[in-house]
């Protein structure tokens, strides 16, 4: 697959694994409480950067630096605690890098660099 973004930058990839970050990416906004998600992208100099907002509920501080660790969940029972895991890992193997900015109460945003 070859990922267009930003206009005229356009990264190699595995489609069904880019699938599954971004359904990661919606779900766990959708699971947040998220009425509203925006998906931008620019291009940089070294590639690419995406980013997936939401207006959900936010990730509390102390479990930001936890949620990409495998079988981490905020969300309680019934959860595995590995997509975002799972997510990050697929973008590292294609050269690609997965960063959060989140503030409870007003949302999450991840950001995905991506090499050409």
């Amino acid at each position: 697959m070859v990922l267009d973004v930003a206009g005229d930058t356009t990264i190699e990839a595995n489609f069904g694994e880019i699938n599954q970050v971004f359904l990661n990416l919606l779900v766990n906004a959708a699971q947040a409480g998220a009425t509203s998600i925006t998906i931008a992208s620019e291009r940089t100099n070294a590639g690419c950067t995406v980013r997936v907002s939401d207006n959900g509920g936010g990730i509390p501080s102390d479990r930001v630096s936890r949620i990409f660790e495998p079988f981490f969940s905020s969300k309680g029972a019934g959860n595995s605690g590995l997509g975002l895991s799972i997510s990050k890992n697929i973008l590292e193997q294609h050269g690609a890098t997965l960063n959060v900015a989140s503030e409870l109460g007003s949302g999450t945003t991840f950001t995905l660099h991506f090499v050409k």
